[in-house]
């Protein structure tokens, strides 16, 4: 077996990251150099413009390229936003032999819970098994040798808006970047390991905040929020009377400050290019951004709370982990310990939280077998047995 080539490449709101890592004989992957570019047409995570997003993508893929010496080859995107959906799904069926029950007896639950929890205009990204029950009694362990007349398996479902897809690839095929798979970053770009028996990542970026809910070290369920760092950015820029860009540089100057400035009467100079009158009160600045905190971290734990069943840790990461007051406001609320993301796996130069979700993203593509030559279906079309080859894959 050849070395193979991954272009892992995290779509995010802010920017696109790829990373081009080197898979080799023994499956182990070497990180051979990333690419950034600013991303266009993708806002607070809904996508505005398929063209300018294509391009930002092309943009990051031609600097990765160039950084590794390395052709541009089939992509493995990781998304996140509003074409992004989450679905918690059940289906049953009554086993062929009652006395044993198989491995076809639960492939055809898992078939029966797809086919009936997801949009007709959807494309799976991935399937999680999270239960099975046999005659109302859950079962932990499906792998032993069971009985029943009747089998209940739920599972959650990350699924893309077909609309979408099509559109990206058609934009992506015009610049000569094919895709190799899409997944959902909340499945694919969150699995860290916990001492903790069950435990939640959060990964906050700029427009989009991805849950994952572990238990047991595995994923059970997701979610995507439509905030994130672009609306403290927007509040500054209001605030101040500045531009994005000018304000962006402005909360990363707040994220550096100690926290005791505030009540100290203490002005700094926010002065960019172009501008001589933009002295701001710390205190002011204290205020736009914690407010915006505090009213983010709320949003997340109400989305949060419905699943919240004995989760013993938050492990957070993404570029709002720079903000100092994040962590602390996440864990009064919450009232679970937060921990940041290690970072030891990272190269020394690429170790930022901000990276964490595109090598995350490499590691997964790397370990996925997924058949390159089936093409994505429409689950209730018909074609529901070349459909299922796909989906066995994720299990």
């Amino acid at each position: 077996m050849k070395n193979q080539y991954l272009f892992a490449t995290d779509v995010g709101t802010s920017s696109i990251k790829v990373i081009v890592g080197q898979v080799k004989p023994d499956g182990l992957v070497t990180v051979l150099g990333i690419g950034t570019a600013p991303a266009e047409g993708f806002v607070k995570g809904v996508i505005t413009d398929i063209q300018a997003l294509a391009k930002s993508i092309r943009q990051a893929l031609d600097c990765a390229s160039v950084a590794t010496n390395v052709a541009i080859g089939p992509v493995h995107l990781g998304i996140s936003g509003d074409a992004v959906r989450f679905y918690t799904c059940r289906g049953s069926v009554s086993p062929v032999f009652p006395e044993r029950i198989s491995q076809e007896d639960i492939n055809r639950a898992l078939r029966a819970a797809i086919v009936t929890g997801i949009p007709e205009e959807s494309t799976i990204l991935h399937t999680v098994p999270i239960g099975y029950w046999l005659d109302g009694v859950k079962v932990e362990d499906m792998t032993a040798q069971h009985k029943g007349s009747r089998l209940e398996v739920e599972v959650c479902i990350a699924a893309l808006d077909k609309r979408i897809e099509f559109q990206l690839e058609r934009a992506l095929q015009d610049r000569e970047v094919m895709i190799a798979d899409i997944h959902a970053n909340a499945f694919a770009a969150s699995n860290f390991s916990s001492a903790a028996n069950q435990y939640i990542v959060i990964d906050m970026g700029a427009g989009t905040t991805d849950l994952a809910f572990y238990s047991k070290q595995h994923l059970e369920t997701a979610a995507t929020l439509l905030l994130g760092g672009d609306y403290i950015t927007h509040d500054i820029a209001q605030g101040v009377g500045v531009s994005r860009a000018h304000a962006e540089e402005i909360k990363r100057y707040y994220a550096k400050l100690n926290s005791d400035l505030y009540g100290q009467d203490v002005i700094l100079d926010c002065n960019d290019y172009g501008t001589t009158d933009k002295h701001v009160a710390y205190d002011f600045l204290h205020h736009i951004v914690e407010s915006r905190v505090q009213e983010i971290v709320e949003l997340v734990y109400e989305q949060a709370a419905p699943v919240l069943q004995g989760h013993e840790e938050i492990i957070l990461t993404g570029g709002c982990c720079y903000l100092p007051s994040l962590k602390a406001r996440l864990e009064l609320l919450f009232g679970i310990p937060v921990r940041l993301a290690p970072l030891e796996a990272l190269l020394p130069e690429y170790a930022f939280y901000t990276n964490t979700a595109v090598y995350g993203l490499v590691e997964y593509a790397a370990t996925r077998k997924l058949p390159q030559d089936v093409p994505n279906e429409n689950v209730p079309s018909g074609m529901l047995d070349s459909f299922w080859e796909r989906v066995k894959s994720f299990f």
